[in-house]
Protein backbone atom coordinates (compact mmCIF):
# COMPACT_ATOMS: atom_id res chain seq x y z
CA UNK A 1 0.00 0.00 0.00
CA UNK A 2 2.55 2.73 0.79
CA UNK A 3 4.33 1.71 -2.01
CA UNK A 4 1.19 2.49 -4.30
CA UNK A 5 0.51 5.65 -2.19
CA UNK A 6 4.25 6.81 -3.30
CA UNK A 7 3.38 5.71 -6.48
CA UNK A 8 0.69 8.38 -6.82
CA UNK A 9 2.27 11.12 -5.27
CA UNK A 10 5.38 10.80 -7.76
CA UNK A 11 2.40 10.59 -10.57
CA UNK A 12 0.70 13.91 -9.95
CA UNK A 13 4.42 15.71 -8.97
CA UNK A 14 5.31 14.60 -12.39
CA UNK A 15 1.93 15.81 -13.74
CA UNK A 16 2.89 19.41 -11.75
CA UNK A 17 6.30 19.61 -13.11
CA UNK A 18 5.01 19.44 -16.70
CA UNK A 19 2.32 22.02 -16.01
CA UNK A 20 4.68 24.57 -14.66
CA UNK A 21 7.03 23.52 -17.92
CA UNK A 22 3.98 24.41 -19.99
CA UNK A 23 3.03 27.69 -18.33
CA UNK A 24 6.48 28.81 -18.66
CA UNK A 25 7.07 28.13 -21.95
CA UNK A 26 3.79 30.08 -22.53
CA UNK A 27 4.33 33.06 -20.56
CA UNK A 28 7.87 33.38 -22.28
CA UNK A 29 5.96 32.98 -25.99
CA UNK A 30 3.63 36.20 -24.38
CA UNK A 31 6.91 38.07 -23.45
CA UNK A 32 8.68 37.25 -26.77
CA UNK A 33 5.52 37.80 -29.17
CA UNK A 34 5.48 41.74 -30.40
CA UNK A 35 1.49 41.79 -30.45
CA UNK A 36 1.53 45.61 -31.89
CA UNK A 37 2.98 43.77 -35.27
CA UNK A 38 -0.39 42.43 -35.28
CA UNK A 39 -1.03 43.35 -39.19
CA UNK A 40 -5.27 44.00 -39.23
CA UNK A 41 -7.91 43.18 -41.74
CA UNK A 42 -11.27 44.22 -41.97
CA UNK A 43 -13.56 41.50 -41.59
CA UNK A 44 -16.36 42.50 -42.75
CA UNK A 45 -18.64 45.51 -42.32
CA UNK A 46 -22.75 45.46 -43.18
CA UNK A 47 -25.63 47.79 -43.95
CA UNK A 48 -28.34 48.25 -46.80
CA UNK A 49 -27.17 48.20 -50.37
CA UNK A 50 -30.25 49.19 -51.74
CA UNK A 51 -31.32 53.22 -50.03
CA UNK A 52 -33.30 55.64 -51.27
CA UNK A 53 -31.90 59.55 -51.98
CA UNK A 54 -31.51 62.28 -49.63
CA UNK A 55 -31.61 59.66 -46.11
CA UNK A 56 -29.01 58.81 -43.89
CA UNK A 57 -28.36 54.99 -43.11
CA UNK A 58 -26.56 52.88 -40.80
CA UNK A 59 -23.44 50.93 -41.30
CA UNK A 60 -21.04 49.08 -39.01
CA UNK A 61 -18.02 46.71 -39.01
CA UNK A 62 -19.55 43.04 -38.05
CA UNK A 63 -16.49 42.57 -35.40
CA UNK A 64 -14.60 44.03 -32.65
CA UNK A 65 -11.19 44.20 -31.92
CA UNK A 66 -10.01 45.32 -28.24
CA UNK A 67 -7.80 48.85 -28.76
CA UNK A 68 -8.94 49.05 -32.66
CA UNK A 69 -10.51 52.22 -34.43
CA UNK A 70 -12.15 52.57 -37.44
CA UNK A 71 -12.07 55.64 -40.35
CA UNK A 72 -14.97 55.47 -42.49
CA UNK A 73 -14.69 57.37 -45.80
CA UNK A 74 -17.44 57.40 -48.82
CA UNK A 75 -16.84 58.26 -52.85
CA UNK A 76 -18.14 62.13 -53.64
CA UNK A 77 -21.56 62.00 -54.02
CA UNK A 78 -22.83 60.80 -50.17
CA UNK A 79 -21.17 62.07 -47.09
CA UNK A 80 -20.33 60.61 -43.72
CA UNK A 81 -23.25 62.36 -41.19
CA UNK A 82 -22.02 61.30 -38.01
CA UNK A 83 -19.57 58.07 -36.24
CA UNK A 84 -20.24 56.08 -33.01
CA UNK A 85 -19.89 52.90 -30.83
CA UNK A 86 -16.42 52.13 -29.65
CA UNK A 87 -13.66 53.15 -31.61
CA UNK A 88 -16.39 54.73 -34.01
CA UNK A 89 -17.22 50.92 -35.23
CA UNK A 90 -20.79 52.59 -36.59
CA UNK A 91 -21.25 55.57 -39.06
CA UNK A 92 -24.02 57.09 -40.41
CA UNK A 93 -23.85 57.93 -44.09
CA UNK A 94 -26.25 60.50 -46.31
CA UNK A 95 -26.86 60.16 -49.37
CA UNK A 96 -28.03 63.16 -51.36
CA UNK A 97 -27.87 62.05 -54.82
CA UNK A 98 -28.99 59.01 -56.61
CA UNK A 99 -26.59 56.87 -58.54
CA UNK A 100 -23.98 54.55 -57.02
CA UNK A 101 -21.90 55.06 -53.86
CA UNK A 102 -18.83 53.25 -52.42
CA UNK A 103 -18.46 52.97 -48.90
CA UNK A 104 -14.81 52.75 -47.20
CA UNK A 105 -13.65 51.66 -43.86
CA UNK A 106 -10.01 50.98 -42.92
CA UNK A 107 -9.16 49.51 -39.01
CA UNK A 108 -6.11 50.79 -36.96
CA UNK A 109 -4.73 48.60 -34.27
CA UNK A 110 -3.69 49.44 -30.67
CA UNK A 111 -0.06 49.07 -31.92
CA UNK A 112 -0.96 51.84 -34.89
CA UNK A 113 -0.95 49.71 -37.95
CA UNK A 114 -3.57 50.67 -40.67
CA UNK A 115 -5.53 48.03 -42.79
CA UNK A 116 -6.17 47.96 -46.68
CA UNK A 117 -9.76 49.79 -46.44
CA UNK A 118 -12.68 47.41 -47.13
CA UNK A 119 -15.60 48.20 -49.70
CA UNK A 120 -19.18 48.10 -49.77
CA UNK A 121 -21.31 49.01 -52.96
CA UNK A 122 -24.29 50.88 -52.47
CA UNK A 123 -27.33 51.80 -55.09
CA UNK A 124 -29.02 55.09 -54.43
CA UNK A 125 -32.51 55.11 -55.61
CA UNK A 126 -34.31 58.39 -56.72
CA UNK A 127 -36.51 59.70 -53.79
CA UNK A 128 -40.03 61.81 -54.68
CA UNK A 129 -41.54 63.16 -51.79
CA UNK A 130 -44.98 62.62 -51.34
CA UNK A 131 -47.34 64.21 -48.64
CA UNK A 132 -50.50 61.64 -46.88
CA UNK A 133 -52.58 63.52 -48.64
CA UNK A 134 -51.20 62.46 -51.70
CA UNK A 135 -52.08 58.95 -51.20
CA UNK A 136 -55.76 59.42 -50.59
CA UNK A 137 -57.82 57.89 -53.65
CA UNK A 138 -57.94 54.56 -55.20
CA UNK A 139 -54.58 52.58 -56.09
CA UNK A 140 -54.79 49.10 -58.13
CA UNK A 141 -52.55 46.23 -58.82
CA UNK A 142 -51.91 43.10 -56.88
CA UNK A 143 -52.79 41.42 -54.00
CA UNK A 144 -50.73 37.91 -53.73
CA UNK A 145 -52.51 36.44 -50.69
CA UNK A 146 -50.23 33.35 -50.37
CA UNK A 147 -48.85 33.98 -53.78
CA UNK A 148 -51.86 33.77 -55.56
CA UNK A 149 -51.48 37.60 -57.16
CA UNK A 150 -54.72 38.21 -57.59
CA UNK A 151 -55.72 41.58 -58.97
CA UNK A 152 -57.85 44.24 -57.29
CA UNK A 153 -58.40 47.58 -56.20
CA UNK A 154 -57.77 49.58 -52.66
CA UNK A 155 -58.90 53.16 -51.27
CA UNK A 156 -56.77 54.78 -48.99
CA UNK A 157 -58.67 57.61 -47.13
CA UNK A 158 -57.45 59.92 -44.08
CA UNK A 159 -56.57 58.25 -41.22
CA UNK A 160 -56.75 59.42 -37.63
CA UNK A 161 -52.95 61.05 -37.34
CA UNK A 162 -51.56 63.39 -40.01
CA UNK A 163 -49.17 60.43 -41.01
CA UNK A 164 -51.87 57.44 -40.91
CA UNK A 165 -54.03 56.10 -44.13
CA UNK A 166 -56.89 53.82 -43.79
CA UNK A 167 -58.47 51.00 -45.71
CA UNK A 168 -62.24 51.09 -44.57
CA UNK A 169 -63.85 47.66 -44.00
CA UNK A 170 -67.00 47.67 -46.94
CA UNK A 171 -70.00 45.53 -45.15
CA UNK A 172 -67.83 44.06 -42.75
CA UNK A 173 -65.18 42.48 -45.65
CA UNK A 174 -61.94 44.30 -45.02
CA UNK A 175 -59.81 45.95 -47.81
CA UNK A 176 -56.82 43.36 -47.75
CA UNK A 177 -57.24 39.52 -47.38
CA UNK A 178 -61.14 40.14 -48.07
CA UNK A 179 -61.27 37.15 -50.52
CA UNK A 180 -60.05 34.90 -46.90
CA UNK A 181 -62.96 36.49 -45.05
CA UNK A 182 -65.55 36.34 -48.12
CA UNK A 183 -64.54 32.33 -48.36
CA UNK A 184 -65.05 31.80 -44.68
CA UNK A 185 -68.18 33.54 -44.97
CA UNK A 186 -66.77 36.00 -42.12
CA UNK A 187 -67.27 39.69 -41.60
CA UNK A 188 -65.90 42.28 -38.50
CA UNK A 189 -68.32 43.66 -36.60
CA UNK A 190 -69.11 46.88 -34.65
CA UNK A 191 -67.40 47.56 -31.11
CA UNK A 192 -64.65 45.56 -31.05
CA UNK A 193 -61.06 47.03 -32.65
CA UNK A 194 -60.98 48.18 -36.14
CA UNK A 195 -63.92 46.67 -36.74
CA UNK A 196 -62.17 45.31 -39.61
CA UNK A 197 -60.79 48.71 -40.97
CA UNK A 198 -56.95 49.07 -41.76
CA UNK A 199 -54.56 52.20 -40.80
CA UNK A 200 -51.04 52.23 -42.11
CA UNK A 201 -48.45 54.70 -41.12
CA UNK A 202 -46.95 56.43 -43.92
CA UNK A 203 -42.90 57.58 -43.28
CA UNK A 204 -41.43 60.43 -44.96
CA UNK A 205 -38.45 57.77 -45.41
CA UNK A 206 -40.72 56.22 -47.88
CA UNK A 207 -41.54 53.06 -45.65
CA UNK A 208 -44.76 51.87 -44.81
CA UNK A 209 -45.78 50.69 -41.84
CA UNK A 210 -48.97 48.54 -40.36
CA UNK A 211 -48.52 48.72 -36.30
CA UNK A 212 -49.15 45.23 -34.78
CA UNK A 213 -53.11 45.92 -34.11
CA UNK A 214 -55.74 44.50 -32.86
CA UNK A 215 -58.24 44.10 -35.89
CA UNK A 216 -61.68 43.30 -34.74
CA UNK A 217 -63.77 40.14 -33.92
CA UNK A 218 -65.93 38.51 -36.76
CA UNK A 219 -69.22 36.62 -36.91
CA UNK A 220 -69.99 33.77 -36.93
CA UNK A 221 -67.48 32.94 -34.70
CA UNK A 222 -67.07 35.33 -32.38
CA UNK A 223 -63.49 35.18 -33.70
CA UNK A 224 -60.91 37.59 -33.04
CA UNK A 225 -57.87 38.95 -34.99
CA UNK A 226 -55.36 40.83 -35.37
CA UNK A 227 -52.71 42.48 -38.39
CA UNK A 228 -49.32 44.40 -38.92
CA UNK A 229 -47.10 44.60 -41.82
CA UNK A 230 -44.31 47.00 -43.33
CA UNK A 231 -43.43 48.21 -46.95
CA UNK A 232 -42.25 50.90 -49.26
CA UNK A 233 -43.68 53.72 -50.98
CA UNK A 234 -42.56 55.12 -54.23
CA UNK A 235 -43.35 59.00 -55.58
CA UNK A 236 -41.28 58.82 -58.84
CA UNK A 237 -41.86 57.36 -62.14
CA UNK A 238 -45.18 57.95 -63.95
CA UNK A 239 -47.55 56.58 -61.20
CA UNK A 240 -46.93 56.53 -57.66
CA UNK A 241 -46.29 52.74 -55.68
CA UNK A 242 -46.32 51.09 -52.86
CA UNK A 243 -45.34 47.37 -52.13
CA UNK A 244 -46.03 46.04 -48.68
CA UNK A 245 -46.64 42.87 -47.23
CA UNK A 246 -49.53 42.31 -44.98
CA UNK A 247 -50.09 39.45 -42.16
CA UNK A 248 -52.71 38.52 -40.42
CA UNK A 249 -52.93 35.78 -37.20
CA UNK A 250 -55.60 34.84 -34.46
CA UNK A 251 -53.41 34.03 -31.81
CA UNK A 252 -52.96 37.70 -30.46
CA UNK A 253 -49.35 37.03 -29.40
CA UNK A 254 -47.37 40.46 -30.59
CA UNK A 255 -44.00 39.08 -28.91
CA UNK A 256 -44.41 36.16 -30.92
CA UNK A 257 -46.90 36.84 -33.73
CA UNK A 258 -47.48 33.70 -36.15
CA UNK A 259 -48.74 34.65 -39.40
CA UNK A 260 -51.85 32.82 -40.63
CA UNK A 261 -52.12 34.12 -43.83
CA UNK A 262 -49.42 36.75 -45.80
CA UNK A 263 -50.88 38.83 -48.32
CA UNK A 264 -48.23 40.47 -50.76
CA UNK A 265 -49.41 43.73 -52.28
CA UNK A 266 -47.48 45.58 -55.19
CA UNK A 267 -50.12 48.79 -56.33
CA UNK A 268 -49.82 51.85 -57.90
CA UNK A 269 -52.18 55.04 -57.91
CA UNK A 270 -54.65 55.80 -60.23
Amino acid sequence: MKNRILGYLSLVMAFGLILSACETDIQKANEAYDFSAIKPVVLGMTGPTSVSQTFSQKYYVTYYRAGSTWNWSTSDNASIDSTAGDGDHDCYVNFPNDGTVMIFVTETTEGGLTSEPDTLSVTVNPFCPMTRDDMLGTWTGTEGEDGSGDGFSVTFVAGAGANELTIEAAAGIPGLLGNVYEGWGETFQAGFGEEGNITMTVNVDGSLVFPWTYWGQTLPGPYDYWYWGSGNWDGCGAAPTMTFDFSMDYWGDSSDPGTAYLSSVSISKQ
